[in-house]
């Protein structure tokens, strides 16, 4: 008996509604009644379930294709055949599956696309892969759309996909026999994995050692500046996960952080910290505030290599070659953007505490209601549409406002 199973992942952000879908027909994938035995399960049993659920073994492989630029078609769909091989044993249903998936909101000009397909409901082991691209089906049209649906039926190559860091671009890969593997490790081109991680690290250790530095240059105590420095750190690493949970409640997400929510815990916390330490406040977080923006900078860069926060497809120049996880097409590098930001600010913070070193606080908040007034236009650019229609307007005139202020305090002081 053969099943079907349809999975829709959405992918908004696009200039209208639209998603990637996966299809696939497998075997019979339920695992049929349990017996009393079953129901007294032991707690490693527990893991392997657990584990099972969390990151299960799945079949992932990437395919690529070049839109033909004279053809106005922006949505493709990809047939993925695949069998398993060198089976021990009777075959199963699930040692064959036939999987489809469908990009839409394709942008002309974009250039080459990749899709990461995700097959999951297989047996363990090595298989065959092969692919196609779907014709489009037919449109009925008058005379006059006839070379319209000519062009729309043109059925671009299909390739499996390599990368290649040294040219950027993507290669056609063998189309060797491959593994199944555990669903957090399918790797889609352009990403690397766990570079967010790392860079993040990076970036919290530069941004304390930046402040060290300008903190040991304002004759202040930079051992207790650090120690509510890494106090502070830790409560924005929680604060970047409630970010994250509070962003996603709906979707019921726990994987992922938020550096906006991190900037928040830190900028809460650390202001309470140093008071407590009877330290001034005002100035070390003047000082702190380029090693902030550098930690953010390094931070970001992360995500574009990590493939979050990605940007929406574009046609342009400017766009670079990146991925969503999924999806890999020319985007805005909004990552990158943001990176370029907080590196800006935090070179014009630094150039000031240079030539004046009082500024009573006001760099600090000046700093952070720059950042997020402009990111607000940033995220705009996101693949990622906002859940809240007032709350970007409403943050950036807020921070807008305070910015004005922060400025008109400077300018005096340094009059």
């Amino acid at each position: 008996m053969v099943s079907e199973r349809r999975v829709v992942v959405q992918h908004t952000g696009f200039a209208e509604p639209n998603h990637l879908e996966s299809n696939s027909k497998t075997g019979n994938l339920s695992s049929g009644p349990s017996n009393s035995t079953d129901e007294q399960v032991n707690a490693p049993n527990r893991m392997e379930t657990y584990l099972s659920r969390v990151a299960p073994e799945i079949l992932a492989v990437t395919y690529w294709f070049d839109p033909p630029p004279e053809a106005d078609v922006s949505s493709y769909t990809i047939r993925i055949s695949a069998k398993r091989v060198n089976i021990s044993g009777p075959k199963q249903p699930e040692d064959h599956v036939t999987h489809e998936v469908t990009v839409n909101g394709i942008v002309e000009g974009s250039g080459p696309v990749a899709v990461l397909a995700k097959i999951e409901g297989v047996n363990p082991g090595t298989w065959e892969v092969s692919a196609k691209i779907v014709p489009p089906p037919p449109k009925a049209s008058h005379r006059l759309n006839r070379r319209q649906d000519k062009t729309a039926q043109m059925v671009p190559p299909v390739y499996r996909a390599a990368w290649s860091w040294r040219k950027r671009k993507l290669l056609a890969a063998p189309a060797t026999p491959i593994e199944t593997c555990l669903a957090p490790f399918a790797r889609p081109p352009a990403v690397i994995i766990g570079s967010w991680a790392v860079l993040v690290a990076v970036g919290i250790v530069a941004a304390l050692g930046t402040q060290f530095w300008i903190v040991d240059l304002s004759k202040l105590d930079p051992a207790r500046v650090l120690i509510a420095s890494i106090t502070a750190v830790i409560a924005g690493a929680i604060g970047a996960k409630l970010w994250f949970v509070i962003l996603h409640l709906g979707e019921k997400r726990r994987e992922g952080w938020c550096l906006q929510g991190m900037v928040a815990g830190i900028a809460v916390v650390f202001p309470a910290l140093l008071a407590v330490l009877q330290l001034p406040v005002a100035t070390v977080l003047d000082a702190s505030t380029p090693g902030i923006m550098l930690g953010l900078a390094i931070g970001r860069i992360g995500c574009f290599f990590t493939g979050c926060c990605a940007g929406r497809p574009t046609g342009s120049r400017w766009g670079l070659w990146s991925s969503d996880r999924i999806v890999g097409m020319r985007r805005i590098p909004t990552q990158l953007m943001e990176s370029g930001l907080a590196l800006l600010i935090g070179v014009t913070v630094l150039t000031a505490i240079y030539f004046e070193n009082t500024f009573h606080g006001a760099l600090f908040v000046a700093a952070l209601s720059a950042y997020t007034l402009i990111r607000q236009g940033l995220l705009r650019l996101r693949l990622e549409r906002r859940k809240s229609k007032l709350g970007g307007p409403l943050t950036a005139i807020a921070a807008a406002i305070v910015l004005v202020g922060m400025l008109v305090l400077l300018i005096a002081s340094w009059s």
